[in-house]
Order: structure tokens, then sequence, then C-alpha cells
């Protein structure tokens, strides 16, 4: 009994020591593996993975830091091109005002306003008036200046622009050839800013020894500013007094004769005078 349990403690002994010095055995095997193994994967992977992704990062990350400089530059540029370059390249003209004066006998068509960012070189204007082609009124629509369009040569009418940019347009309306008692539209101003006409009157009159111009705005005419031409009269009356030459007491009637009108022209009228009691005296 006692040999068969030294037996059996020897056979498990043994069996034991056989165990661990597998184990002993494996683990040398093993753990050198693992070392080796690592070493290898690890710096082959990481070095060629980082550096890739790093480079492909840089420019990525770069280029959205530069995306905002540029972009700001853009705006920036668009700004300054909006608010400074762009007000200066882009020239407007404004009315304030249309009128007709007389000066020295003869009728001018007047307009007034300002102008910015155009040079004095470039503020050439050019003028047409056409007949409003409106039935009851004036069934005209021919041109007695210029024409539908403007060519260059016909911006020639050359107009000073103060310091402040105010300007002053004038045309003499007397000497245009052709010109007789009707209604025109007004086609105005330098080239590429041709001018509003608008309605903006002092709502005169103005005569030269023919016609008596003035304007129109209602709705019949377009509600703008419309040139009306009216024949004058053989006399305009102007004068009405009393006068005494000797014994006789004469009414005095007079004023401004027509072009044209001549006294043999004045004898052959048949001439009528009426007189009305006003306010009892």
């Amino acid at each position: 009994m006692n040999k068969k349990l030294l037996s059996l403690f020897t056979i498990v002994a043994a069996m034991s020591l056989v165990a661990c010095g597998g184990n002993k055995e494996s683990k040398p095997s093993a753990e050198p593996s693992t070392p080796v193994s690592e070493p290898e994967s690890q710096p082959e992977s990481q070095p060629e993975s980082q550096p890739e992704s790093q480079q492909s990062q840089t420019p990525s990350s770069s280029q959205n830091s530069q995306a905002p400089s540029s972009s700001s530059q853009g705006g920036g540029g668009g700004q300054s091109s909006s608010s400074g370059g762009g007000a200066a390249q882009d020239p407007s003209v404004l009315v304030s005002a249309t009128d007709v004066v007389a000066k020295e006998g003869k009728v001018y068509l007047q307009i007034k306003g300002t102008a910015e960012n155009i040079a004095q070189a470039d503020f050439k204007w050019a003028l047409s008036l056409q007949h409003i082609g409106v039935a009851d009124l004036d069934p005209l629509d021919t041109y007695i200046l210029g024409g539908a369009t403007f060519a260059d040569a016909d911006y020639n009418i050359n107009v000073t622009l103060g310091a402040d940019g105010a300007y002053t347009f004038e045309y003499n309306l007397s000497d245009i050839q052709g010109m007789v008692p009707g209604m025109y539209k007004i086609t105005a101003g330098p080239k590429g800013n041709l001018v509003d006409i608008g309605t903006e009157t002092s709502g005169v009159s103005a005569k030269d020894g023919s016609n008596r111009y003035y304007f129109r705005h209602d709705e019949q005419v377009g509600n703008v500013n419309t040139i009306v031409v009216d024949a004058l009269p053989p006399i305009s009356f102007e004068e009405a007094t009393v006068t005494k030459i000797g014994a006789k007491t004469y009414a005095k009637i007079g004023g401004a004769l027509k072009a044209g009108i001549t006294q043999e022209t004045l004898d052959g009228y048949d001439s009528f005078v009426n007189f009305q009691q006003v306010g009892g005296s």
C-alpha cells in the first residue's frame, strides 16, 4: 500500500516537472516572437500611414485656412468696387427741373440737375423732339429734331458741369428748322445716360416772335413733360391804357407783333374794339 502511494506520488511529481519544464520552454519561444512581430508591424505601419495622413491633411488644412482669406479678399474687392470703384464706374444724371426760358427774343429748352461719376469730356448731350402722335392733340409722330436713335456724332451739345456736379442744359428752340405748333416728346442726355424728363417744371411759359412755349404733363401725354408750342396771334395784347391827346381821350391798346407782320399786313386786318362797364365806374 505504501509502495503504491509512493509510486503514485513519484508519477505525479514527474508529470508536474514535465509540465513546468514545458511551460518554461514555450515562454521563451512565445515571448521573443511577440516583440519581434510587434516592432516589425508597428514601425512599418505607423511611419508610413502617419506621414500619408499628415500629408493629406496638411494641404487640405492649408487650403481651408487660405479659403477664408481669399474669400475675404474677394469680398473686400467686391465691396470696394461697389462702394468706391463701382460707384465711380456707374455715372448717373438726374433732373431737378425742366423749363422754357426766353433770352433776347429766343426761347430755350432748359434742363437742370446733377450728375455723378462722369467726366466733363464725356458730358456731351444729344437731343430729339418728336410729335406725340396723339389724336385730337397732335396726331403726327415725326421728328422735328433728331431721330429714334442717336449716333455718336449726335452727342455734340456741350454742357458744363459745376464743381458740385450741378449742370444746366439749354437748347435754342426758336432756331429749330421746321418748328411748327404742336406737342413734342423730349429725349435728351449724354451717351449711356439719357435723362428722365419727369414732371418738374416751374409752370411758366415763354414766347418768341412766332410761338408760345410751355409744358404739359397730364395722362394724355404720358405723364411726362411735353413741350406745347402754340402759334402766336398777329398781335399780342400787352398794353391797355387811357391817354388824352388835346381835347380828346383815347384808349391805347397794343403789344408785340408776330414775326413777319408788316404795317401792310396790319392794315389789312379789320379792327374791332368793345368797351364794357366794370364795377359801375
